[in-house]
């Protein structure tokens, strides 16, 4: 072989090295793009956080209405909670929160006193 067809050789090895280097680049870039567009789906799926109260006397929050529901049920949030939401000029109790108050009213009565 002639040093000519080694050069050719050369010249036609780094070329394809680069094609190939393109190409993994260019892979990545899409796995990366793909990840990140389902990162952003599966937040932008997520419901707003913007109700606050107050739970045993620490402002807690922000909190999505499914989120204080839960705690609704669990007993953290109960009529007597306060509660503010963007909008509000002042903290209210939770029985007097139009979206919250109705989800109170399926709470028992407090336990009797023995």
């Amino acid at each position: 072989m002639e040093d000519n067809d080694l050069s050719i050789n050369r010249m036609m090895e780094t070329a394809m090295g680069f094609s190939m280097a393109s190409m993994f680049t260019e892979s990545m870039a899409s796995v990366c793009r793909a990840n990140i567009n389902a990162i952003e789906s599966t937040y932008s799926k997520q419901p707003p956080r913007y109700i606050y109260a107050i739970i045993n006397g620490v402002q807690q929050g922000p909190f999505s209405l499914g989120e204080v529901l839960e705690r609704v049920k669990a007993g953290e949030i109960n009529p007597d909670t306060y509660i503010w939401k963007q909008g509000m000029a002042e903290w209210k109790l939770a029985k007097d929160v139009d979206d919250i108050s109705p989800s109170l009213q399926q709470l028992p009565p407090p336990l009797p006193q023995f």
